[in-house]
């Protein structure tokens, strides 16, 4: 079992990494230069490379859909951010807000609730496993999925123009 507060401070870091990425990624927002979605993964994924734009839009809903996983397994009233990824200030500005009810969602988390079961998909148990992560569908592995995720993501947005 992971010990909370290492995982909200890592969660907090792939915010970071994530806005990093974004503000990087301002020049090439629409270029189709990323590598391409977890294909061995994601059954609805097309091989083609993504753009940043496509790529925060993704992780930032992917951020709000964690945070209703929580939330429904404790079950809070939570209602999910919709992403706006138009251009880089817009992202930056719908991760702030998916950030803010996130954190809601997260200071009712603790030590106890984390081993709670959450609808957490197969896909995703999947993704974190091919990170190195074995993760069981709970809260805990909900929350160590909102860092892997995150991180993955960010160093792909900026590992686009390199």
């Amino acid at each position: 079992m992971s010990n909370l507060s290492e995982l909200i401070e890592d969660i907090q870091k792939s915010h970071v990494a994530l806005r990093d990425a974004i503000e990087t990624a301002e020049s090439y927002w629409e270029e189709n230069c990323l590598p391409p979605e977890a294909d061995e993964i994601n059954p609805r994924a097309t091989g083609d490379p993504w753009s940043p734009k496509q790529a925060s839009g993704h992780v930032c809903g992917a951020l709000s859909h964690f945070s209703s996983l929580v939330a429904k397994s404790l079950e809070l009233d939570f209602s999910p951010n919709p992403p706006s990824a138009d251009d880089a200030q817009a992202a930056l500005d719908s991760l702030d807000k998916i950030i803010a009810s996130s954190e809601i969602v997260l200071s009712t988390v603790n030590d106890e609730n984390l081993s709670h079961s959450t609808d957490m998909s197969d896909m995703s148990v999947a993704f974190a496993l091919s990170r190195g992560y074995t993760i069981d569908k709970t809260i805990e592995g909900v929350l160590r999925l909102m860092s892997v995720h995150t991180f993955d993501h960010a160093e792909q947005i900026k590992a686009g123009k390199s």
